[in-house]
């Protein structure tokens, strides 16, 4: 359970941003990464948390397969696993087979920055525990080489 953990700092911080200034941190893909309409097919269930990670949940019978199609728009740059750090390759369609795990898959987006927690030690039972933990900052920089388009620190 200590790898869903992780993002608690960047959940706390859009949620409170969020109250505080009227925005979302849940979106449809279409809100961060405009495209035509019919270009996205109509399964699509991946959402975007915070402006920086895509989340592909499977909403349907996974016992049946061991990979999924998740729709990956095109951006200025790859898109990486957090699972493993990987480099998304999509192909012409945006289509990309991902595997079933045992976890969401979650897909840092391009010139993104975000800050993630390593909460495998369950002995932090409070949040004031959790604050005293350290943060690390992934960047994943675009073909630019810039990253940090929205960040989330408080």
């Amino acid at each position: 359970m200590h790898d869903r953990m992780q993002y608690l700092r960047l959940m706390y911080t859009c949620l409170f941003e969020s109250s505080d200034s009227g925005n979302t941190c849940i979106d449809p893909i279409q809100f961060s990464y405009p495209v035509a309409i019919g270009s996205i097919p109509l399964s699509q269930d991946s959402f975007m948390f915070a402006g920086s990670l895509k989340v592909s949940p499977i909403v349907s019978d996974a016992s049946q397969s061991s990979t999924f199609k998740s729709y990956f728009p095109s951006a200025q740059g790859a898109w990486v696993n957090m699972a493993d750090w990987s480099e998304i390759i999509t192909g012409a369609d945006g289509l990309v087979d991902l595997h079933v795990r045992d976890t969401v898959n979650a897909h840092l987006a391009p010139g993104a920055l975000i800050p993630f927690q390593d909460n495998s030690d369950m002995s932090l039972l409070t949040t004031a525990a959790v604050l005293n933990k350290s943060i690390t900052l992934i960047a994943n920089r675009d073909t630019n080489g810039q990253a940090g388009g929205s960040l989330f620190l408080d």
